[in-house]
């Protein structure tokens, strides 16, 4: 885990121990997750656009190339440990969606932190996913992500179990991927 306070957010993976510059701005791994998500794109071609996040020299071993970048993605030095547990466990359903919640992401951050994400010139990746963590509850995209992570089955009151199950087929994501699947999905 790395405390953003004072470490340094990265700026490149390791692979066999030689550090490989990748690119880091949020709206490049954005894209990333829609190009592992398009299912009009080959596996073989979703492998090779993958390498384009390495700006400079790619490694020799496009699987170990891989799984760096699978690493960037997942931002695990961010995780807690106990978040870290969850994700290697059993998967759940999505909570967000890039394309999706666009609308919602824009908004929350222009609420939450004044931030334009349209007209910044440049935000890091794992600070754009800190940032995301660490929006309040009450926002609007935080409530989309609660309702979909809910589990309708566990509330008793039946007319509040419809209700929850009603806004959760109103704003169900179309794709049944998280972060995690994503990064897998061209291992």
């Amino acid at each position: 885990m790395i405390n953003l306070l004072f470490d340094p957010l990265p700026e490149c993976v390791q692979v066999d121990g030689v550090d490989y510059p990748v690119v880091t701005d949020f709206r490049d791994w954005i894209a990333f997750a829609d190009l592992i998500l398009d299912p009009g794109i080959s596996q073989q071609n979703k492998v090779a656009a993958a390498m384009q996040w390495y700006p400079d020299a790619r490694p020799p071993d496009a699987t170990k190339a891989l799984h760096a970048l699978k690493w960037f993605f997942t931002a695990e030095p961010l995780l807690t440990g106990r978040q870290q547990r969850r994700m290697s466990g059993k998967s759940s359903r999505p909570v967000l969606s890039y394309s999706q919640d666009a609308a919602y992401i824009l908004g929350a951050f222009r609420q939450c932190y004044g931030m334009d994400l349209i007209r910044i010139d440049y935000l890091h990746y794992w600070e754009f996913r800190s940032l995301m963590q660490a929006l309040p509850e009450d926002c609007p995209l935080k409530k989309r992500m609660a309702y979909r992570a809910a589990d309708p089955t566990r509330i008793r009151d039946d007319a509040e179990r419809d209700r929850v199950r009603r806004i959760q087929a109103e704003i169900a994501i179309e794709y049944e991927c998280d972060d995690e699947e994503i990064a897998d999905a061209f291992l």
